[in-house]
């Protein structure tokens, strides 16, 4: 198993709050194989990501 801090970091934009980047972004999230392969970061919206 890969260690957290071995995996490459990964900041993936949110784009326009109002279109379909955050449901894009979280249904990424949900899925385990990307918490796998590296450890992502969201740049954008706290509250919109929580609505979403």
């Amino acid at each position: 198993m890969t260690r957290s801090k071995d995996k490459p970091l990964l900041g993936v934009t949110m784009g326009d709050p109002a279109g379909i980047g955050p449901e894009v972004i979280a249904k990424a999230l949900a899925g385990k194989k990307l918490q796998r392969l590296c450890r992502p970061i969201v740049i954008g919206s706290f509250q919109v990501m929580q609505q979403t």
